[in-house]
C-alpha cells in the first residue's frame, strides 16, 4: 500500500523492537534506490558510500562488542533488527557537509521504509562505536578516505506498526 508523502511524513517513526524476520530483496532494494535519490551537497555522490549488514554472525558479534563498549547489558547497536544500513562519507572542505548529506540519504530511506511498512530508526551512537573499534572500522571495508557517519536499523516491528500521525511542533518564527 504505498503512502502519500506528506502522509509517509506524518506517520514516519522510531522502531526499537525488531521480530526475527529479515526484510525482503525487493524491499531493501527499494529503501537503497530512495537513498541513492537523496540530495547531496554539489552532487557529490561518489564521496558518499552505504554498508550494508544482513550477516547475522557478524550483527551478534558487534551486539557482544557493544555490551562490553557501552557496559550496558542487552545492548544492541542494530536493536535486534537483521539489516543495518551504515552510511560513510568523505570528510569535505565545507563544515559538516558529509554529515548532512548522510542524514538526507538515511531520511530518504526511513520515509521508503515507512512507505513499505518496515520499521526502522537513525542511529548516530554506533559511529562513536566504530571510532573506537578499529577492528570492527575495519570490517566495513569502507573505500580509502571513507568515514561512518551515521546508521539505520531497519526491519519488521515486533508489534504492528500503527500509521499514526505525530504532532511535534518546532517553534517557527517569521521575518
Amino acid at each position: 500500500m504505498a503512502l502519500e508523502t506528506i502522509e509517509t511524513i506524518n506517520t514516519r517513526q522510531s522502531i526499537r523492537h525488531y521480530n526475527d524476520k529479515q526484510i525482503t530483496k525487493e524491499e531493501l532494494d527499494t529503501i537503497l534506490h530512495a537513498g541513492q535519490r537523496a540530495p547531496i551537497g554539489m552532487s557529490k555522490y561518489k564521496e558518499m558510500h552505504i554498508t550494508v549488514i544482513q550477516n547475522k554472525d557478524f550483527l551478534d558479534e558487534l551486539d557482544r562488542q557493544a555490551e562490553i563498549y557501552f557496559k550496558q547489558k542487552n545492548k544492541t547497536l542494530f536493536h535486534g533488527a537483521l539489516t543495518g544500513i551504515i552510511i560513510s562519507g568523505k570528510p569535505t572542505n565545507y563544515y559538516g557537509m558529509e554529515y548532512d548529506n548522510g542524514a538526507c540519504v538515511l531520511e530518504n530511506m526511513h520515509l521508503a521504509a515507512t512507505d513499505l511498512g518496515i520499521g526502522a530508526v537513525y542511529l548516530k551512537g554506533i559511529v562513536e562505536f566504530f571510532d573506537n573499534n578499529k577492528d570492527f572500522l575495519e570490517k566495513l571495508n569502507l573505500p580509502e578516505g571513507f568515514i561512518p557517519l551515521a546508521g539505520m536499523a531497519f526491519g519488521y516491528p515486533k508489534e504492528d506498526l500503527v500509521l499514526k500521525p505525530k504532532e511535534h511542533k518546532i517553534e517557527i518564527d517569521y521575518i
